[in-house]
């Protein structure tokens, strides 16, 4: 029982990386002008693992490009937060639990979704 807690543990942060390399691939080609960046997470292994992408790069292709948009940005940060401080995270978990929920890439992001990311996208520089 244990070990298959600590492996749905770690798939579970999988996906969350996978995530954050979502919004930094959807910020390269939705909202360029943006070159700043924080992510939060209440994961501290994805965070990690993700911060490893960006300052250790590895492949070619979209995934190295769109690292390479990462770290030429001005700023970024990663943070760790307890799930119910990140309001994007909740409203897309509490819309894929209510709804069938496909994001398509490339695709538009509902307005709500849009809004949330927008204010908690802000943050003073260093």
């Amino acid at each position: 029982m244990v070990a298959g807690k600590r492996m749905f543990s770690v798939a579970a942060d999988m996906m969350e990386v996978q995530a954050i390399l979502l919004a930094f691939d959807l910020l390269r080609g939705s909202l360029p002008q943006y070159r700043a960046m924080e992510i939060q997470s209440d994961s501290m292994m994805a965070l990690q693992v993700a911060r490893d992408m960006v300052n250790n790069p590895n492949g070619e292709g979209v995934l190295a490009i769109t690292l390479q948009y990462v770290r030429d940005m001005e700023a970024l940060r990663f943070s760790h937060i307890l799930r119910e401080g990140n309001g994007p995270a909740d409203w897309v978990a509490r819309d894929a639990c209510l709804h069938e929920f496909v994001w398509v890439p490339g695709g538009s992001l509902p307005q709500p979704l849009l809004k949330l990311m927008l204010s908690d996208f802000l943050f003073d520089l260093p």
